[in-house]
Order: C-alpha cells, then sequence, then structure tokens
C-alpha cells in the first residue's frame, strides 16, 4: 500500500509540476508587436461621358437684332473624388483657341460662316465631387447674344473643347 501510495504521490507532483509549467507559458504570453495601418485618397476626376454631338440653334433670323433662341446645355459628365472641387473646368473655341476659366462669366466664342460671325458664349458649372459611384455634369451652356443685322446668310459652325483638370 505504501508503494502504491508513493506512486500515485509522485504522479500528483508530476502532473502538478507539468500544470503550472503549462499554466506559466499562458500566462506568459508576448505581444507580437504592433503597426499602423495607413492610406490615402488622392483629388482626382475622370471623365464618364465626354461632350459629344451638335450644340444646334437651328435657323436664325438676323432681322429681329435680339437674342437666339434658348441657350443650348451640352452634358460632360464626371465621377471625381467625394467633396473635391479643386479641378478646373477650361473652354477653347475655334475663334478662342486658348483655354480659358468657363465657369464664370465664361469664354467668348464665335460660330462663322465666310467672313461674317456671331458671338457666343460657352459657360459652365462646377458641381462638388461626390464620389466615384456618381457622376456630377459640367453641363456646358452656349448662348448666343446679339444677332448682328449684316449677317449673311449661310451655315455657321464653330468647335467647342471643354478640358478638366484635375
Amino acid at each position: 500500500m505504501k508503494k502504491y501510495f508513493a506512486t500515485v504521490a509522485i504522479g500528483v507532483f508530476v502532473i502538478g509540476i507539468i500544470g503550472m509549467m503549462v499554466g506559466t507559458k499562458e500566462a506568459a504570453a508576448l505581444t507580437g508587436g504592433a503597426a499602423s495601418v495607413t492610406g490615402s485618397v488622392s483629388n482626382t476626376c475622370k471623365v464618364d461621358t465626354p461632350l459629344s454631338g451638335v450644340l444646334d440653334f437651328g435657323a436664325i433670323d438676323p432681322s429681329t437684332n435680339t437674342a437666339a433662341a434658348s441657350p443650348k446645355t451640352g452634358s460632360l459628365k464626371l465621377k471625381c473624388t467625394n467633396k473635391y472641387t479643386g479641378y478646373l473646368v477650361t473652354a477653347a473655341t475655334g475663334s478662342t483657341p486658348t483655354a480659358a476659366d468657363c465657369t464664370g462669366a465664361g469664354v467668348a466664342g464665335s460660330i462663322t460662316t465666310g467672313t461674317s460671325a456671331i458671338p457666343y458664349t460657352v459657360t459652365c458649372s462646377h458641381p462638388t465631387g461626390i464620389g466615384f459611384g456618381s457622376t456630377i455634369d459640367v453641363a456646358p451652356v452656349v448662348t448666343i447674344g446679339s444677332i448682328p443685322q449684316d449677317a449673311e446668310a449661310g451655315s455657321y459652325t464653330d468647335t467647342v473643347t471643354i478640358t478638366i483638370a484635375p
């Protein structure tokens, strides 16, 4: 019986030592370190739907000497970083080839035929970016002012180029 008791006592003692060692390892867990997680989103715009087509004023009557038909609005859709307003919208025309900001007073141009010209102004909106899930429309608007009474008959044309510079 003494032998049995001694064997059980030694077994319990060994199990106790092993248990303390395992418990010590769990209690002494070490931190593996820490790292920062970073990233940055840039302010940018991308053209989603370019300006195209014809902004047609139809038949213009020079005898009226008043503004032509209602302004013609094009569509140029962008996708821009949310809340971004730092992009520049410029317009250049065939008659005014140097691009200029069209969001304020606009850019002057002329539709022409031969030596006759009819002046117009192109203006653009400058909406705030709403993210890349939706588009915003710069919506170039061409407005003809007074029609010259000495305008010659013919088809008048010009080209408007809108540029977005993020």
